[in-house]
């Protein structure tokens, strides 16, 4: 029987744990020092096997830090998608070109083992700025997986081998340029580059009376206060491109403590509306415009103001950032 009390035994033990900090030590050591601007190769699906990992390149937009230590990773894909990961989602691009080398004994063509100063010629001469065209949102490997969008080319990188575009849903993306790969073409069905939609800053409601009459511009403005009441935007205004008032009925207990319409004193008068709004939130540098879709119910609360509350699940789309129009 081995006696762990004996000071030989201590020492070994003792020795083994040193190593096994020495080693973990070392390995954090190697860990890559990332900052913003590294190129990296991303496993998009987050997975911790091997075998389900799927990576593609990106550029590291920020690294988030939390008391000394990396908290995320924000990264932008060469596809154009923005994803916060952990660092062993990530590594660099050298590491991830000597790891497809040494599991691809074919030595098949990938995207990042090909240089992109070969293509200076293709970048210079297939398309410039201003030119409508179609690319594939998800540069697919195969060309029967395509899926094609149209576009306008907002900038070539000769460099690097890329073009910028934007794509007629106004979301940029960035589409490499690799020998043998075909991920944008030319579009000549005669479109125009889509202009960005426009956005009202409209605030001219009445002002909100408790004692008026139920009303569509009642109503019309005490949603606008409470829409007010809760932005913090640098501007904002609210239209209503639809409106229906329905008929009005008497709020009724229904037991348990329930209601027709819970937050309502029983007996209120609700008068429910059905509307379509267009918000603008106007930031620094860009506008979202934010369609909604939205039943309301409004009544007199039991202090006596009025109020209206959502009566239904919203509906809502917002769009891209609109840049702001310089003054």
């Amino acid at each position: 029987m081995l006696d762990n009390n004996r000071p030989d035994r201590k020492g070994a033990v003792l020795a083994a744990v040193i190593l096994i900090f020495a080693a973990i030590s070392a390995a954090n050591g190697q860990s890559p020092n990332y900052k913003q601007g590294d190129r990296v190769e991303v496993d998009i699906n987050l997975s911790s096997s091997p075998e389900n990992m799927k990576w593609q390149n990106a550029t590291i937009v920020e690294v988030m830090m939390w008391q000394g230590k990396i908290s995320g990773i924000y990264v932008k894909t060469d596809e154009g998608r923005y994803l916060t990961i952990g660092a062993t989602n990530l590594r660099p691009v050298k590491e991830a070109a000597r790891g497809r080398e040494n599991t691809n004994p074919a030595n098949e063509t990938t995207r990042a083992n090909l240089p992109a100063a070969n293509n200076t010629d293709q970048a210079r001469s297939a398309f410039k700025v201003g030119d409508r065209v179609e690319v594939d949102s998800i540069m697919a490997s195969e060309s029967n997986g395509a899926h094609w969008v149209k576009a306008t080319v907002t900038h070539v990188d000769i460099k690097s081998g890329r073009y910028v575009v934007r794509r007629d849903d106004f979301n940029e993306m960035t589409v490499l340029i690799r020998p043998g790969k075909i991920w944008i073409r030319h579009l000549n069905d005669g479109s125009t580059t889509p202009e960005y939609p426009t956005c009202e800053f409209y605030k001219n409601y009445v002002k909100v009376s408790n004692t008026a009459a139920p009303s569509a511009e009642l109503f019309k403005a005490v949603i606008f206060e409470w829409a007010n009441s809760t932005n913090r935007y640098r501007d904002f205004g609210l239209v209503f491109e639809d409106f229906k008032m329905g008929t009005p009925y008497k709020n009724r207990a229904r037991g348990n403590g329930r209601k027709d319409v819970d937050p309502a004193p029983v007996g209120a008068t609700i008068y429910p509306l059905k509307t379509k709004i267009v918000k603008c939130e106007m930031d620094l540098e860009s506008t979202f415009r934010t369609e909604w879709t939205n039943e309301y119910d409004c009544y007199k609360s039991r202090v006596g103001e009025w109020v209206c509350k959502n009566g239904a699940p919203q509906n809502y789309k917002r769009s891209v950032p609109i840049p702001n129009k310089q003054e």
